[in-house]
């Protein structure tokens, strides 16, 4: 009986078990099952509907999430005839004490049909991951002070706007945002923020517009904004040639920042900057207009490299609305004096700035732009009318350019001086000097000296002993006449001499020794055999390419001295050379007195502008 028991409390637990490793399929086919059941339709609402739902809402806040606001044909009463478009407009409400929230929903309306919010009170108004298939408008529209407007991970296919002619945004922020189209300011901000938000044209939006006028895809134009915040930034055209980036025409900014940015063209004529401007990391592939722009030159980072590359421009209207950007660099364009000056002055107001603040880099930067445009204008000013005194500051403007980035850049200028002394070290290593002595007839005693040891019996001793016969025997006198004499000489003047003949006769059996060891012949080069010949033909034309080498060597040390010594002392010794070198160093010694004196004019400039 207990071996009956313990079998069958043995197969209820195998069943058991069984039953749940079966059942666990089946729970999580349960659970995809419920997890495809959440995932529902966009709740389709029309305006009437949204309208009635805000103001019978009776909590503090209204939130729509996951629907899809278009319009029926009950929406009717929110629409208004104009001439070439119908609008659906949400006008005159008071939700001053409601927030309200979209999340998660589209905006869809027929084209032609904007939507318009006008006169309405808010608390809060955010939208997050919303799509806007509409063009949108938000006018005299007012906004709880304490709270800014959220703009969230949406996108707007077509124009958004905002308008008010008594009214202003005391904040109002968009974050990774994208507009294919544009976005209008019409009204004051008092702080504007922008981050990781793009604008991408869309090809099909602009194709209708009016080629004859200016498209901006941020506009500002001729309001003021408090503080503006634009970071890690695009701006996109697509190509459209009256597309441009944004538009601050006219406009009184506070406090102006720009990070991380890349755009193409951005419009700053008249405008003006009040506390402080900051712009770092910015790409323009465009330009920048700025005629009679302002901004305080203590309170301003924008260091030269965000706008260097002739991005400069001035704005100008001819017959049409279309705004085309003035730069100097066709003649038509340097005939026009007054834009020129206008342009130059921008240049100058902004190099000034980098001066205030003691930004040499961006200082040097911006000069160097400036000076480049001034020598394309002597060069159109001297084709135009020839004339010396034009056609010589032209030149020296182009030499400037090169030597030293127009006195801005001491050290090109040594690499450009170096340049000059190598190049007259080579004319110099071909002519003779008397620091070397190496020319034509050097070769022939040397062709004659080694020719007269293959055909003699003498060993290259006996050579060595003929070429300093002379020398030797002035020695051997020196001596005699000198070192023996220890009663005639006081000791410590013989102490001086000895070292000198000990030093010449240290040399003297060093080259003995050596001459010894390197004696390859023994005889005459007709004596030797075959053999012989071969390894000592080897052995000499080696010797001959190290003393080539060794030659090579002396006289190109000797030509770059010469030509340093050339370069710097002209006018103030003698010159050591003869012929056609006399000549040359004249000429290098002109060269390099010019050059250097540009050199230290460089220096002391750039030493002056960093006390």
């Amino acid at each position: 009986m207990y071996f009956n028991k313990n079998f069958f409390l043995g197969l209820l637990f195998i069943f058991l078990n069984f039953q749940f490793i079966a059942a666990q399929p089946e729970v999580e086919e349960e659970i995809i099952e419920e997890e495809e059941i959440t995932e529902v339709e966009l709740r389709k609402i029309s305006l009437n509907q949204l309208v009635n739902e805000i103001l019978s809402c009776t909590e503090s806040e209204y939130i729509l999430t996951e629907a899809e606001i278009m319009p029926d044909e009950k929406d009717i009463i929110f629409q208004t005839d104009k001439i070439f478009y119908t609008p659906y407009v949400i006008k005159s409400l008071n939700f001053k004490n409601k927030s309200i929230y979209f999340y998660d929903c589209i905006f869809t309306f027929p084209e032609n049909s904007p939507l318009e919010f006008e006169d309405l009170t808010f608390n809060k108004f955010n939208f997050v991951n919303c799509w806007f298939d509409v063009n949108l408008s938000i006018e005299n529209c007012r906004f709880n002070t304490n709270y800014p407007v959220k703009i969230h991970n949406c996108t707007f296919t077509d124009d958004f706007r905002f308008i008010g002619e008594n009214s202003e945004i005391e904040k109002i922020e968009f974050v990774n945002c994208t507009f294919n189209k544009s976005l209008d300011f019409e009204l004051d901000v008092e702080v504007f923020l922008m981050k990781d938000s793009k604008f991408i044209a869309d090809t099909n939006k602009f194709l209708s517009e009016d080629e004859e006028y200016t498209f901006y895809q941020l506009n500002f134009s001729e309001h003021n904004i408090g503080n503006f915040y634009l970071k890690n930034c695009e701006f996109n055209s697509k190509g459209f040639k009256n597309l441009y980036s944004i538009n601050f025409e006219a406009t009184e900014i506070g406090k102006f920042y720009l990070e991380q940015v890349k755009l193409e063209t951005i419009n700053l004529t008249n405008a003006t900057i009040t506390k402080s401007l900051l712009i770092d990391s910015l790409k323009v592939s465009g330009y920048i207009g700025v005629l009679n722009f302002d901004f305080p030159f203590e309170n301003s980072n924008v260091p030269w490299y965000n706008i260097k590359g002739e991005k400069f421009c001035i704005f100008q209207n001819i017959n049409s609305s279309v705004q085309i950007p003035y730069q100097p660099k066709t003649d038509e364009a340097l005939v026009n004096e007054i834009l020129y000056n206008d342009l130059i002055s921008a240049y100058n107001k902004f190099n000034a700035m980098y001066h205030t603040r003691g930004d040499i880099t961006s200082a040097n930067g911006s000069y160097v732009e400036i000076k480049d445009i001034e020598t394309r204008r002597l060069k159109y000013l001297y084709q135009t009318n020839p004339n010396f005194n034009i056609y010589l500051n032209y030149k020296l403007n182009v030499f400037l350019k090169y030597f030293s980035d127009y006195a801005t850049n001491p050290a090109r200028s040594l690499i450009v001086s170096l340049y000059v002394i190598i190049i007259f070290s080579v004319f110099y290593f071909f002519t003779f000097s008397k620091w070397d002595g190496i020319n034509y007839k050097y070769f022939i005693r040397k062709y004659k000296s080694l020719a007269m040891y293959f055909m003699s019996e003498k060993s290259l001793q006996e050579f060595y002993f003929n070429e300093i016969e002379n020398e030797y025997l002035d020695f051997n006198q020196f001596k005699i006449k000198y070192l023996n004499k220890k009663n005639k000489i006081p000791f410590f003047i013989r102490l001086f001499g000895a070292p000198l003949y000990g030093f010449w006769m240290a040399k003297h059996r060093i080259s003995i020794f050596v001459y010894k060891k390197i004696e390859i012949l023994g005889g005459t080069w007709d004596s030797l055999t075959i053999s012989r010949k071969v390894s000592v033909g080897l052995i000499v034309s080696f010797l001959l390419f190290l003393y080539f080498l060794f030659v090579i060597l002396i006289k190109s040390i000797n030509a770059f001295i010469l030509s340093l010594n050339m370069f710097i002392i002209i006018g103030f010794g003698l010159i050591p050379e003869k012929g056609l070198a006399m000549y040359l160093g004249v000429i290098e010694g002109i060269i390099g007195w010019f050059l250097l004196t540009i050199f230290t004019i460089t220096l002391l400039s750039q030493v002056l502008q960093s006390i």
